[in-house]
């Protein structure tokens, strides 16, 4: 209906009467417990507490918007006030009311269905019936009940909030929170004491901060924060926004925490309410000192240094640090490679050190280095706290040569040396009958250029073995010419020796031209090789620039080699041009970006590096020297000079006859072991233990040591050492080093004796005199004892090995035949070896001769002796590079390999593997007079 009837106004006025002030009271205590719980929720900070504060709020605010819906609905419908009112209270007059008032609102829509003034009338007749005091009752009724739950909630907010009222502020700060910062700081605690205590590295003293100012710490510095908390049962933190560190109790109402300095930061106290912080408002700005890194100052640098023109180059560094040293490394990088090597590692906190080192050209690293090597010196701190950190000194630069640079600059220098021979040949043509100052003028300068090429040293490099051998018969033959008659009934003119010696020299040079391009090759097709990789990684676009620069580098490298390949004679200017064409095919398909055909071409070129053959132009050219120049001899072409195929001949007969001739040593050594019975040895080594125990009773009156060297009381100690050396070689039944040994502590003991009688009566050398001489009467008889041991058991020996000493003996005859006929066949070819050679070679023709007599008389010791001094003629009579590198076996000893590199300090497993190599050695038979040589220097290897 559009219009209500003053009485449903009048039901609804008087419900509304009684109902609206205890709703309305309901309806804000509602809310207020709402927000209350909502806060105290949001406390916890979370950010599920978060939304059930949000959803709590909203719980509060519903009761009053359920109210305002149902006010809403009854001021527009009057079913509802009658549900609300009569039919509560009288059911049967309220349906009545209902059905009339449904009647009202038909007719009054629609007039034709009845009379709309019957309806209304029939409607108020209805609800005058209705009685008001029941009405009013239940509404009463209705708005206590509605008081009783607003009390209720207004209790319960109320006992939320006494407790502890400062939570409300707790939880207002933390829902206003952003990023887990709560917007309003509040203070948390007083009483605040900081102590600093630095780290234990650094050895400071703790001391107090003060909380308001700023404060400088040591990074790694613990900061330990004592305080009082104004407000029990939070959870306080200390935090610089990035960390956070509890604070615990102390056991004495406080509180307390430990914050290690990192960085700088603002630290202050902060109470943590889930993932959200409330800062104190004051905060201590605290600044981290943190740890220098190592101080490096390098002699010379920075500094540019050419290999070339010094080979030597002196590391001398200085390293310092605020607080500690842990290790000081030499570092060398060539492009990508890399070696770090340790000079120091100083212990204990020392904050400075130095030292210096020299780094030979020779050394592993710069010989397999084609570009320039940057050289530093760094050094690593001791700081726990950030970690280690390395500083750098300034680089040294070392330009190594380039390949073939040294060979080519050798190759000049014997090139220089052979136009001084064709020089003097010159000389002696003009006046081939008479000897003239011009020609004396000449054989000078050609000896001072030959002795030039041969004294001087190329980086790593020198003339040496077989080359150098040629060169210095030659120098020889060409001295012998000088002085001789110019016409001789026999023999060869001075002219002809200059002529023979001039194409032995210049074979010398084409041999030493062909074998430096072979071994320089080798070098760039490694070079080649890493160019075709470099090429190859740069598919891949995220290596594309580092390999452009590996590339650039190996090209540099292979054009620089190229350049120097072309003066190595006919091979080397072969191998050059193909270098040359190599270079021109990589660099037109890199330049198209065809790096398939890049690399191809690459590839290419290092297969043809490693086979440095002469192509067919080379080796079919009037420029070849043969097979040892690097040509190939053509039908109907001879070699001018055969000098250095005979120069290769006689020392590859040296080799086997030196190789030979130890494996007959060897056997002979054995021979004479197998041939002492096992039983009667052992039973000879047990007396010999008893022996060694006289010889120390015999030295134990005499001094260890002594201070002044060429006293009694030195030559005493040193006799007392010898001795004891001759005890050690009879405990082990080495009759020979224990007769050698106790030989040399008789002589030690005389000299002792007779420095004690020079020395005052009475004084301490006197009496060590006097001692001496005691010692050498009780020694005496033991040395005579061992020698006579030895001799018997050498003859027993000999006389059991008769047989195979025998055939020894014939075999070192035939060897000492073959030793004269090498010396022969060399003194009578193109390239004599130097006279002091030949002399060596015949020496051990004779020696060898001499161990045959006494092998075959059946003294094999003093044979074996023999053969050993042989043996060492044998090797002196090799050219210089290969004795350096020939094996110089005595018996069954695995000698040591010349070029082994003594391990550093650094490389432990290294040092290990060479130490078993020395005490594996040492076990070995040895020369007598050269054991304790030997021993000595051993013994200071493995300090």
């Amino acid at each position: 209906m559009s219009k209500e009837t003053p009485s449903v106004e009048q039901l609804r006025a008087l419900w509304q009467a009684e109902t609206g002030p205890a709703g309305r009271r309901a309806c804000w205590a509602a809310l207020c417990a709402g927000v209350i719980t909502a806060v105290l929720v949001g406390r916890l900070g979370q950010d599920w507490a978060r939304a059930g504060a949000a959803a709590l709020v909203l719980l509060g605010v519903a009761p009053a918007i359920f109210r305002a819906m149902v006010l809403r609905r009854r001021e527009r419908d009057a079913r509802a006030v009658l549900a609300a009112t009569i039919l509560q209270t009288e059911p049967e007059l309220g349906r009545a009311a209902a059905r009339a008032l449904q009647l009202t609102a038909r007719t009054t829509q629609r007039p034709e269905t009845g009379s709309p003034e019957l309806a209304q009338l029939h409607l108020a007749k209805l609800l005058g019936r209705a009685a008001l005091d029941p009405i009013a009752r239940r509404a009463n009724w209705r708005a206590w009940r509605w008081t009783l739950i607003g009390l209720s909630l207004a209790l319960g907010s109320f006992a939320l909030v006494v407790g502890d009222p400062f939570r409300m502020v707790e939880g207002l700060d933390v829902l206003a929170a952003t990023d887990g910062v709560a917007p309003i700081p509040v203070r948390w605690v007083n009483d605040q004491l900081v102590t600093a205590e630095p780290p234990a590295y650094l050895d400071l003293p703790r001391h107090s901060l003060r909380p308001r100012f700023p404060s400088a710490v040591h990074a790694g510095t613990q900061l330990i924060v004592r305080v009082r908390p104004l407000h029990p049962g939070r959870t306080l933190v200390l935090s610089d926004g990035k960390r956070q560190v509890p604070l615990t109790a102390d056991g004495r109402g406080g509180l307390v925490g430990r914050w290690l300095v990192l960085e700088d930061a603002p630290l202050a106290v902060a109470a943590r309410f889930g993932s959200v912080l409330i800062y104190e408002p004051e905060r201590l700005e605290v600044h981290a000192i943190e740890d220098q890194k190592p101080v490096v100052r390098l002699a010379g640098a920075p500094n540019t240094v050419h290999l070339l023109k010094q080979p030597r180059i002196a590391v001398h560094w200085e390293a310092s640090d605020d607080h500690g040293l842990r290790e000081v490394a030499l570092v060398l990088k060539a492009g990508e490679r890399q070696q770090r090597r340790r000079l120091s590692k100083p212990q204990g906190g020392v904050r400075s050190d130095r030292g210096g080192i020299d780094l030979l050209a020779s050394d592993k690293f710069l010989r397999r280095s084609y570009v320039p090597v940057e050289l530093t010196v760094e050094a690593l701190d001791a700081d726990p706290v950030t970690g280690p950190k390395w500083g750098r000194s300034e680089p040294i630069v070392i330009i190594p040569p380039q390949v073939g640079e040294l060979e080519a600059l050798r190759y000049r220098a014997l090139k220089r040396g052979r136009d001084g021979v064709i020089d003097l040949l010159a000389a002696r043509l003009k006046a081939p009958d008479q000897r003239t100052e011009e020609q004396a003028r000449a054989h000078q300068e050609a000896r001072a250029l030959l002795n030039t090429a041969l004294d001087s040293r190329y980086g790593e490099l020198r003339l040496s073995g077989r080359i150098a051998a040629m060169v210095r018969g030659q120098l020889e033959k060409l001295d012998q010419a000088l002085h001789a008659k110019t016409k001789a009934k026999k023999g060869k003119s001075p002219l002809e020796i200059t002529e023979q010696a001039l194409l032995a020299i210049d074979s010398a040079l084409a041999a030493l031209g062909h074998s430096d391009t072979r071994s320089a090759s080798l070098k760039l097709a490694e070079v080649a090789a890493d160019a075709a990789a470099a090429i190859r990684s740069s598919l891949e676009l995220r290596e594309r620039a580092r390999a452009a620069r590996r590339l650039a580098a190996a090209l540099e490298i292979l054009r620089g080699g190229g350049k120097h390949f072309v003066q190595l004679g006919a091979l080397g200017e072969d191998i050059g041009e193909i270098i040359e064409n190599g270079l021109r095919r990589i660099r037109r398909a890199w330049g198209k970006a065809d790096r398939l055909h890049a690399e191809l071409a690459a590839e290419d070129l290092a297969a043809r590096l490693r086979r440095p053959d002469p192509s067919f132009r080379s080796a079919g050219s009037g420029r070849g020297r043969g097979t040892e120049a690097g040509g190939q001899p053509q039908p109907g072409q001879a070699d001018a000079s055969n000098a250095a195929k005979q120069a290769k001949e006689i020392e590859d007969a040296l080799q086997q006859l030196r190789r030979e001739h130890a494996a007959e040593m060897a056997g002979v050594e054995q021979a004479l072991r197998q041939a002492v019975d096992p039983k009667q040895r052992e039973a000879l080594r047990d007396k010999l233990r008893k022996q060694a125990k006289s010889v120390r009773r015999a030295v134990n009156q005499l001094p260890k040591q002594a201070s002044s060297p060429g006293s009694s009381r030195a030559k005493a100690a040193q006799a007392r050492s010898q001795a004891e050396g001759m005890a050690a070689a009879l405990e082990q039944g080495n009759l020979e080093a224990a007769a050698e040994q106790g030989q040399r502590a008789m002589r030690s003991l005389e000299q002792a004796r007779r420095a004690g009688r020079t020395a005052a009566e009475g004084s301490g050398e006197s009496e060590v005199g006097q001692r001496a001489g005691d010692a050498k009467r009780s020694l005496g008889s033991l040395v005579k004892q061992a020698q006579k041991q030895l001799e018997e058991l050498q003859r027993q020996a000999s006389e059991a090995a008769a047989p195979a000493l025998e055939k020894a003996a014939r075999r070192e005859k035939s060897m000492a035949e073959q030793a004269r006929a090498i010396r022969e066949r060399s003194a009578s070819s193109e390239a004599p070896l130097p006279q002091r050679m030949l002399e060596h070679l015949g020496d051990a023709a004779s020696t060898m001769e001499g161990a045959a007599k006494s092998l075959r008389e059946h003294r094999g010791a003093r044979g074996n002796k023999q053969q050993r001094k042989a043996q060492r003629l044998l090797e002196m009579s090799l050219p210089e590079r290969e004795q350096a590198r020939g094996n110089h076996s005595e018996g069954n000893a695995k000698q040591f390999a010349q070029q082994a590199e003594v391990p550093g300090e650094s490389r432990d497993e290294a040092a290990d593997r060479f130490r078993k190599r020395v005490t594996k050695g040492l076990g070995n038979k040895s020369p007598p007079h050269l054991r304790e040589a030997i021993r000595r220097y051993t013994e200071g290897l493995l300090r």
